[in-house]
C-alpha cells in the first residue's frame, strides 16, 4: 500500500498562499496566512498590523509625528493632495501618485511619509509616490474651508 500524504484543509482547497501571489494585492500581510495555524473549525483572532503612530519626515531632518487615534477625517484631490483632520491639526501633503499613500492612511498601515528635496525628486521614477510638501496648521474655520472640511453650526465635523 502506497504512503500518502497527509495534507491539511488549507492545501486540499488552496488556500494556503503561494510565491506566485500578486504583490499590488497586499504584499504586507503574507506573513497573517500561516497554514500551520490553521484549524478547520475555531475563531482565529487577526494580530493588528495598524500603526498607532503617522511619522512626516520633512527634508530638513526633522520630525513630526500624529496619533492615527486623533486621526477623524481625510481627504485626498490629486491636484490639492492629501488633507488629514486630527484633533486639532490639518496635515496637507502634497506630491504625485499619492492614491496608494491616502489608502493606507486610511487603513492605518502608513508608518511614514517623507517630503523629498528636489534633486531626490527628480531621480523619482513612475510608479512610486513623491512627496513634495507637508505642511501643518492648526485647526480654524478658515483652514477647515480651505481643506475642504466644513463646520456646521454645532462645530460638528461633516
Amino acid at each position: 500500500m502506497a504512503d500518502i500524504e497527509p495534507i491539511s484543509i488549507a492545501q486540499k482547497y488552496n488556500l494556503v498562499p503561494s510565491a506566485n501571489r500578486d504583490p499590488e494585492i497586499d504584499d504586507e500581510d503574507d506573513d497573517l496566512y500561516d497554514a500551520s495555524d490553521y484549524r478547520a473549525f475555531s475563531f482565529t483572532r487577526q494580530p493588528m498590523r495598524r500603526e498607532e503612530m503617522l511619522n512626516l519626515l520633512f527634508k530638513s531632518g526633522v520630525h513630526r509625528s500624529f496619533s492615527y487615534s486623533h486621526l477623524y477625517s481625510g481627504a485626498y484631490d490629486p491636484e490639492l493632495g492629501i488633507a488629514l483632520l486630527f484633533s486639532d491639526h490639518i496635515v496637507n501633503i502634497r506630491g504625485l501618485r499619492l492614491t496608494k499613500g491616502y489608502h493606507r492612511i486610511l487603513a492605518r498601515r502608513l508608518v511614514q511619509a517623507m517630503e523629498a528635496d528636489a534633486p531626490s525628486a527628480r531621480l523619482i521614477k513612475a510608479p512610486d509616490p513623491i512627496v513634495t510638501s507637508i505642511h501643518i496648521h492648526l485647526v480654524t474655520p478658515a483652514s477647515l474651508e480651505q481643506f475642504g472640511f466644513r463646520n456646521t453650526s454645532d462645530n460638528t465635523m461633516v
